[in-house]
């Protein structure tokens, strides 16, 4: 009897071990699991000053890097694809039990506030939840807000993605499989703080459906009555209850979107009422079109904003929250952390080269190609791509120069972009970024070089003659 309860014991050991430690092999793959695994690492070492949260509105929309470089806060976006504020709200306590934040920005976005049962997309909804949820240990937490979304067949699936996930316990066998993802899931930078932009602009669907934004605010405002449902109203309740219990100042806010412009303002309408009536902070950004600069182009489709209009949107709230909110500002931080995603990144094969066979600036600094495209208007991101051999600390001294003459080779016509050498790590490559406003798009001398501040001794020079700056490279 002994030995069986020892071997019952053991048994039970070991499953649990492999139900704990093992779930994350089981994970499909996706944005959200370097988000959540990147937010953990760092609240380690630090606490977030603000945190945003929402659906992949909110991650197209609100650049946390922009936020800090503006604000010198703290700023991380917890957003996930097809996020509902009912599992928002869940993520919500759960980060609050790791970060302690002084502002929670919540993004509020027309149908995605709770599950509607008669909804013909609803069991599709549900299923985006499960990226979201599998990022989560086992916990009471997460047993009731799967209880309270899905019924009881589908929680027992829910529940852990090494029980969902069945059919690939043969592959996680496979060394290729668990090497990939785990890359994946430590490459920190791909996330850049939960933030995702694109170059990409709408297709020709999507601006006939613009076109709409000519009949104007009132107009569009007036065409369909919608407000909250009860059900999306309780939803909200206990989002404020959340941040009341814990503590923490909450924002609402809903992002620009085309199609939320032209069929749902009178929702947006509706929230902002209710929202007032509990003395509850809301913006509409929707409101905002023209104070914010958006066009178009400012949008990758009729839902989301591509990166220049995450930038332009993530200038006017750090403005907003500026204003509105007393919060400590830090500005102790390396300000070339601002703006570079992995979009920004993915874009190298079609930026425009500069540098395009191995050059050796002197016996450390060596990049085997650079590019650069236009971020925004007169806006010109340079991208370095290093020789893999080149250390971090090895250009903790360096700093690196983009030296230009628009006509004339003279001081007048000389304008200098200065940058840290600073080592960014996308798996296994390495990069340094610069950023910088011109304003003529010929040149003519382009210089790039790299100072040692310790040796004071300046590597050899880069130069590029009677060069043609691309406008909109992508």
């Amino acid at each position: 009897m002994m030995k069986l309860l020892l071997k019952i014991c053991v048994f039970s050991i070991i499953f649990l071990v492999i139900f704990r430690y093992g779930e994350k092999f089981f994970i499909k793959n996706d944005r959200f699991n370097g988000t959540k695994f990147h937010f953990t690492k760092v609240c380690d070492t630090l606490d977030f000053d603000i945190l945003f949260f929402g659906s992949s509105k909110s991650y197209c929309s609100y650049n946390p890097s922009i936020i800090k470089y503006n604000l010198g806060l703290n700023t991380y976006n917890l957003a996930g694809q097809g996020q509902v504020l009912e599992v928002t709200n869940f993520i919500i306590e759960e980060s609050l039990k790791n970060s302690k934040p002084k502002l929670i920005v919540v993004d509020l976005s027309y149908s995605m506030l709770a599950f509607n049962p008669v909804d013909s997309l609803a069991k599709k909804a549900k299923s985006y939840q499960l990226k979201i949820f599998d990022n989560y240990n086992l916990s009471f937490n997460k047993f009731k807000y799967i209880n309270s979304i899905y019924n009881t067949q589908e929680s027992f699936n829910i529940i852990s993605p090494l029980i969902r996930n069945h059919d690939n316990w043969i592959d996680v066998i496979d060394e290729n499989y668990k090497q990939d993802y785990l890359t994946d899931k430590n490459n920190f930078f791909l996330f850049n703080n939960g933030y995702i932009g694109t170059m990409h602009e709408m297709d020709k669907t999507g601006l006939e459906i613009a076109k709409n934004l000519d009949l104007g605010y009132n107009t569009l405002k007036n065409k369909r009555q919608l407000k909250p449902s009860i059900n999306e109203v309780e939803v909200i309740e206990k989002t404020i209850e959340i941040a009341k219990k814990n503590n923490v100042e909450i924002l609402f806010v809903s992002a620009p979107s085309i199609k939320g412009y032209v069929n749902h303002l009178s929702f947006y309408e509706s929230l902002e009422n209710l929202l007032e009536e509990r003395n509850i902070k809301y913006v509409n950004l929707n409101k905002n079109f023209n104070e914010i600069g958006l066009t178009v182009k400012d949008f990758k489709d009729t839902q989301h904003l591509s990166y220049s209009g995450g930038y332009k949107v993530s200038q006017f709230l750090s403005k907003y929250i500026s204003d509105t909110y007393k919060i400590k500002k830090d500005f102790n931080y390396n300000a070339l952390d601002n703006n570079v995603t992995y979009h920004m990144l993915s874009q190298l094969n079609n930026a425009n080269k500069i540098i395009t066979k191995p050059f050796q600036f002197d016996s450390i600094i060596g990049v085997k190609e650079m590019a650069y495209f236009e971020e925004l208007e007169d806006t010109f991101s340079f991208i370095f791509k290093l020789n893999e051999n080149i250390q971090d600390q090895d250009l903790d001294n360096y700093r690196g120069y983009i030296r230009i003459y628009k006509k004339e080779i003279n001081d007048a016509e000389k304008q200098v972009i200065d940058f840290p050498a600073k080592v960014i790590k996308v798996g296994r490559d390495k990069y340094i970024f610069a950023r910088g406003y011109i304003k003529t798009e010929k040149i003519s001398k382009f210089d790039i070089f790299f100072i040692n501040s310790k040796s004071k001794k300046t590597s050899s020079f880069f130069t590029v003659r009677d060069l043609k700056l691309k406008k909109d490279a992508n």
